[in-house]
């Protein structure tokens, strides 16, 4: 199964106690991430993840299009609160791919 991941800057440390706590289901995967995110999940649990563009810079939308041709899986998103945060473009395009936020 090809599991993306994807992180905002306030959730990464929980992202990566939660990628450590499931190493050894993660490591049955194959794994994708927006840049730092995936860099820490390797940094993390020794897991290699294919690492995409950072999430503001077009790897959000890059996972968003590999969910949408069905090259994703499973989609594990940690993210803030939507409160005082403008994240509707991330939003935007997951949902267009099929994922409801």
């Amino acid at each position: 199964m090809r599991i993306a991941i994807i992180a905002h800057d306030s959730r990464k440390e929980l992202m990566a106690q939660f990628c450590t706590a499931y190493l050894r289901i993660l490591s049955e995967n194959e794994l994708v991430a927006t840049g730092v995110t995936g860099k820490i999940v390797h940094d993390a649990t020794g897991l290699p993840v294919r690492c995409l563009y950072p999430g503001g810079r077009g790897g959000a939308e890059q996972i968003a299009a590999m969910i949408g041709c069905g090259e994703i899986d499973m989609l594990l998103f940690f993210r803030t609160c939507p409160c005082g945060h403008n994240h509707t473009f991330c939003k935007y395009n997951l949902n267009s791919a099929g994922f409801h936020i």
